[in-house]
């Protein structure tokens, strides 16, 4: 297994450390670039995205590494650092970084940019299927 294992790693950027507790139905989407580093345990139906790392804070002794609970859905560029877990049901979204406990059936999110608003002119349209027409409205 570590031969074939190794192969995976070289051809997708997959970096799993032998010492990953897992159990079934793990789902590496899009799998590039990543890295899940070892004491991590990880749940049943688990979805990994692209560019995600699963590991420590630099912390020499004790727990580690994260657990992540049942059915989590962790987006793509996410890191999910030290001794922290994730519940059952929780989606983590692209780009965030966790480095406390997402409760089950939460979703975290960072906000990585903040910008001022351009002014727009946003259309509401209503589409009527009973009579076909389309109607739209001028949003203030």
């Amino acid at each position: 297994m570590e031969l074939r294992l190794g192969l995976i790693d070289r051809k997708f950027a997959v970096d799993i450390h032998p010492g990953v507790k897992s159990r079934r139905g793990i789902l590496l989407d899009h799998a590039t670039g990543v890295a899940i580093r070892e004491a991590v345990v990880i749940g049943n139906n688990v979805s990994i995205f692209h560019n995600v790392t699963l590991g420590g804070t630099g912390k020499d002794n004790g727990d580690r590494h994260p657990t992540i609970g049942d059915v989590v859905l962790i987006g793509a560029g996410t890191n999910v650092l030290g001794n922290v877990k994730t519940g059952e049901g929780a989606k983590i979204g692209a780009g965030s970084v966790v480095l406390k406990e997402v409760t089950s059936r939460t979703t975290a999110v960072a906000l990585l940019h903040w910008f001022e608003a351009r002014p727009m002119i946003i259309f509401l349209v209503t589409i009527l299927h009973t009579s076909g027409l389309i109607m739209s409205k001028r949003v203030p």
